[in-house]
């Protein structure tokens, strides 16, 4: 899909009050970037972009209407971005446009709304805080290293998105974990593991008190990968532990200590301690 087509489907809508005709009056001015140093700025025949102290850029630019959704369309830009979208009179976001890699994300906002829009937001839900059921159907856990992002995990844990999923099947479950870079996958693990691996993870997610956590949920605005746990037992109870933006900066719960059991079991140990996806190290026994 091209990244039109892409902005297209991204759901904002402009304000009703806002169209190509009097577009300049709502966006005209600075604009900050809440995911990094970059600064919009809109004059009448010329887009400014600055990247912080490093360079800027200048672009002549025209409106776009499509539907409901408003567009600046940058003519014969300098730098990976085609297509600025109008969320409202508060918001801007944009895609840096990068072959098979994730670009950046621009959201730019008022000077006098950063600070709102980098505060930490409670969503957290009022869930039970003690699970019964050692029996799980259904486990997610995702999370990304790298970026500044370690969670105290070793070295030998390659960046990337990690995604682990735990599902039960007849006479076991399905185990698959991937880790995915930029453009590539940077590990990858799929097989069957028996019901006791299952039951032995439950508890040991129990004895760890991640059900302390069950309900948390905590985010800002910036457009940062988060981490995300949620677990489903046969009573029908349920986990859910996740953070989005900064407050994923740190992870709630022990997360080293979750990815080091896995890797340490006796039906996975094979996978990842001598396949180098995450080597045995020097004090292990």
């Amino acid at each position: 899909m091209s990244l039109w087509g892409f902005l297209c489907g991204c759901g904002f809508a402009a304000g009703s009050s806002i169209t190509a005709d009097n577009a300049f009056d709502h966006v005209a001015g600075q604009w900050f970037d809440i995911n990094g140093d970059t600064v919009l700025r809109v004059d009448r025949d010329t887009i400014t972009l600055k990247f912080g102290e490093r360079y800027s850029v200048d672009c002549k630019y025209r409106f776009k209407q499509e539907g409901d959704s408003l567009y600046i369309k940058l003519v014969n830009p300098e730098f990976p971005i085609s297509y600025l979208q109008i969320v409202d009179d508060s918001k801007i976001i944009a895609f840096e446009e990068i072959l098979d890699a994730d670009g950046h994300r621009y959201d730019f906002v008022r000077k006098d709304q950063i600070e709102k829009e980098l505060a930490v937001t409670d969503h957290s839900r009022n869930m039970p805080k003690l699970i019964e059921s050692d029996v799980i159907e259904e486990l997610e856990l995702s999370f990304t290293l790298g970026r500044g992002r370690s969670y105290e995990l070793p070295d030998y844990w390659p960046h990337g998105r990690y995604s682990l999923r735990l599902d039960k099947s007849s006479g076991g479950y399905s185990f698959d974990f991937t880790v995915m870079g930029d453009s590539y996958v940077a590990a990858s693990v799929k097989k069957n593991v028996d019901a006791g691996f299952a039951l032995q993870l439950a508890r040991f997610i129990s004895r760890q008190g991640l059900p302390s956590h069950n309900g948390y949920y905590r985010s800002n605005s910036r457009s940062l990968p988060g981490y995300s746990l949620f677990v489903s037992y046969e009573s029908g109870e349920k986990l859910s532990i996740r953070a989005g933006g900064n407050a994923a900066d740190s992870c709630i719960f022990d997360l080293k200590s979750l990815m080091e059991y896995i890797r340490s079991t006796p039906q996975l140990a094979e996978d990842f301690i001598n396949r180098e996806i995450a080597p045995k190290a020097d004090n292990d026994h």
